[in-house]
């Protein structure tokens, strides 16, 4: 059985559950903005937006985790970067910084971008194995 580990994580809200992803990947937080869309990409890619003359991709995160979720039309982009890479994540709503112990997921891993569950009091906190996801979206 797999250990736990000690992650500073930045909170997010998307639709229904609170999530997390390990803050030393985020490299700011901006507001959202209308994104250019891609053809033939998943509905949870929102397409391309212009950062300071970098073109960046965006996904909405709720689409992409939370099945039925509608498209995030308010909230913040968080700009995470790993492995040289850029990805623009939608979220509905920063919440805070805070360390948590990240407990393994169970053995039948609904997602493959989910790294743990965390607790913060009564909530359970899914947090989020960024570079999985990055992998995914930025082949």
């Amino acid at each position: 059985m797999a250990e736990s580990l000690v992650v500073r994580t930045l909170l997010f809200r998307l639709e229904r559950a609170v999530y997390g992803c390990d803050i030393g990947l985020v490299r700011e937080i901006v507001p959202q903005r209308q994104a250019t869309r891609l053809p033939g990409t998943p509905p949870w890619v929102n397409g391309l937006v212009n950062l300071r003359g970098t073109m960046l991709t965006v996904i909405d995160l709720g689409m992409r985790l939370e099945r039925d979720a509608t498209p995030t039309t308010e909230g913040s982009i968080i700009l995470i970067e790993a492995e040289g890479r850029r990805l623009g994540v939608v979220v509905r709503d920063v919440m805070d910084v805070t360390p948590l112990t990240v407990e393994p997921p169970p053995e039948d891993r609904p997602d493959e971008v989910v790294l743990g569950l965390g607790h913060l009091g009564p909530t359970v906190v899914i947090v989020i194995d960024i570079r999985a996801l990055m992998r995914q979206v930025l082949l």
